[in-house]
């Protein structure tokens, strides 16, 4: 074997990945990255107003605290330099191959290996693979009539670099989901005219966002125990919203009445204008799409530089969009900000996945629907586990990494114990888990009728809640710590 352990991806899974493999006592190990640089998503997306959704003192590794986040919500490029850190810190880049796209691994019967090939030609023999590449990295272009007549400049927002210029331009921005609220803001005051072209309208809840001085700073630095109770406090309500969440049918009424006091009450104070307010209240519950937040975009919607779209797209044409209304809208740009594919036949992970049984990973999924055990493991593909599998995908990534990685090295731990060279899930194990998944999954508001409308990237194309996760983050830490692995065939 080349390896013990190949790491797909070097993003803040495979990053962490490698940090907590190397902590238990697992060093030989690769990490494949296709591009030149470590940070995934972090370091793809560089467009203006970039930042963390949720408070920055739990956006972190728990064994590697940042007390020296600037603000509560930090901007792409400190996370990015965040993720370069820890990787320093740890000593991981000596073990990262950068410009290594992986075509397929495919495990082997004979000796219980997999053997990853890369788009050079290589080829690695391990006995485990980790895939760790995310879900938001295949950008949604959707497909519109006259989109290759248009004589202006036009991008997804993950392709927005230095070269993207749209100073005094007339700019229009297609979707407004939870990047669009970010970019629009910070946008708005550089350009002649920016046309925002809304399907669905999204809830916004006000973004207490402000700078941390140095004194501040220096405190938490000094006194470890204070910053803990403020990680503390934006964990609870972490917890809260997800309980919510996911116990929308017990709640009933009330979750609404809740849930949605603060996001209207955000709209009502920064728009006046009864007919723009209209336009921009949903028709479906809070939570059916990823929660949002941001105290400037509905404000940026009155701007005289601003419009809002809502009569939907006929065509673009050479100049500019046609709506379906017969309004021709003069652009210079197009922007989308259309977010990505997710749930997509192939997305996650991205590269082909040939285990024991007849069918490609994605194919399994294809026909049998998206599922895992524990979130990490799928029967017939032993030794193949996801660092982000269905059913557990929460407000934040680290702790759901945290708690997979956890039940991951437990299995791996339990295999070096047995002298097994082979895991493999039970299948009627598997099944039972499956099951409690889905009953699970119907409590939540994704489910809900109260989403009909929400267009919510979160549902499958078999109208299952299959990304979000079904417990609370602290329920999870519990499990994967004392979950029996009697589900496992650990084989010699």
């Amino acid at each position: 074997m080349d390896h013990e352990v190949v790491i797909i991806g070097a993003g803040i899974s495979g990053i962490g990945a490698a940090i907590m493999l190397n902590k238990n006592g697992m060093d030989d190990l690769i990490v494949l990255e296709r591009s030149n640089d470590i940070g995934g998503t972090w370091r793809d997306n560089k467009y203006p107003g970039i930042a963390v959704d949720i408070p920055s003192f739990v956006y972190q590794y728990s064994f590697e605290p940042n007390p020296r986040w600037t603000r509560m919500f930090a901007q792409g490029h400190e996370i990015h330099q965040y993720i370069h850190h820890c990787a320093k810190k740890y000593d991981v880049n000596k073990y990262i191959r950068f410009n290594s796209t992986v075509d397929k691994v495919v495990f082997n019967k004979n000796n219980n290996t997999w053997t990853t090939y890369l788009a050079d030609n290589t080829q690695l023999v391990s006995r485990y693979v980790i895939a760790a590449t995310g879900i938001l990295y295949n950008p949604i272009v959707p497909q519109i009539k006259g989109q290759e007549t248009f004589k202006g400049e036009s991008r997804h927002t993950i392709k927005w670099d230095d070269t993207f210029d749209i100073k005094n331009k007339n700019v229009g921005i297609i979707g407004t989901g939870a990047t669009a609220v970010q970019v629009v803001p910070a946008i708005a005051p550089d350009v002649k005219h920016l046309s925002v072209f809304q399907r669905t309208p999204i809830w916004l809840s006000p973004k207490n966002d402000y700078v941390f001085n140095k004194a501040k700073l220096d405190e938490w630095e000094a006194n470890p125990l204070k910053y803990k109770r403020k990680q503390l406090r934006a964990a609870l309500w972490i917890q809260g919203a997800t309980w919510a969440i996911q116990n929308y049918k017990r709640l009933g009424g009330n979750y609404r009445k809740f849930a949605e006091k603060a996001p209207m009450h955000n709209l009502l104070k920064q728009v006046q204008d009864p007919e723009l307010r209209k336009k921009l209240t949903p028709n479906y519950a809070m939570g059916c799409k990823r929660p949002a937040i941001s105290s400037d975009y509905f404000k940026t919607l009155t701007r005289d530089n601003v419009s809002l779209v809502t009569e939907g797209i006929d065509r673009i044409t050479e100049t500019g969009i046609l709506t379906k209304d017969g309004k021709e809208i003069p652009l210079d740009v197009i922007i989308y900000s259309t977010g990505f594919k997710t749930t997509e036949k192939g997305n996650f992970p991205n590269f082909k996945v040939i285990g024991t049984g007849k069918d490609e990973l994605s194919e399994f999924w294809d026909k049998n629907k998206y599922q895992s055990y524990q979130g990490v493991s799928v029967p017939d593909f032993p030794n193949f586990f996801l660092t982000s599998g269905p059913f557990t995908f929460g407000l934040n990534w680290f702790s759901m990494l945290e708690d997979n990685l956890h039940f991951i090295i437990r299995v791996m731990k339990k295999a070096k114990q047995d002298g097994a060279s082979l895991v493999d899930v039970n299948q009627k194990a598997h099944e039972k888990h499956y099951k409690m998944l889905q009953k699970r999954a119907k409590n939540a508001v994704q489910l809900s009728p109260s989403c009909s409308t929400s267009n919510s990237y979160y549902i499958d194309r078999n109208g299952e809640f299959a990304l979000g996760a079904v417990f609370t983050p602290f329920y999870r830490w519990i499990k994967v710590r004392l979950v029996g692995l009697g589900a496992y065939n650990f084989k010699k």
